[in-house]
């Protein structure tokens, strides 16, 4: 239907938006709540491009999502723009 076509990017941005936003805050993003948000799995979706991030020393897990280190935050913005899909 057009009104699904409408949302569905719709959509998308808000999890951007509120991916980006979250991850700018020392505890970063908790996939419980993003879940409850938008019905829709955080890892699913972001996991595995956040998880790349580990191995240097830029993210790292939280105890239900996930968080810039202290070294992440100086390059936050490069990695949100890799991470998140605004096409």
């Amino acid at each position: 239907s057009i009104q699904a076509e409408c949302e569905a990017p719709e959509k998308r941005e808000r999890m951007n938006e509120y991916v980006m936003l979250r991850m700018r805050l020392c505890e970063g993003i908790s996939a419980k709540a993003f879940a409850n948000r938008f019905d829709a799995d955080l890892e699913e979706l972001f996991g595995k491009k956040l998880a790349a991030y580990m191995k240097d020393g830029f993210v790292q897990r939280t105890r239900d999502g996930w968080a810039f280190t202290a070294k992440g935050f100086s390059v936050s913005n490069a990695i949100l723009s890799e991470v998140l899909d605004f096409s």
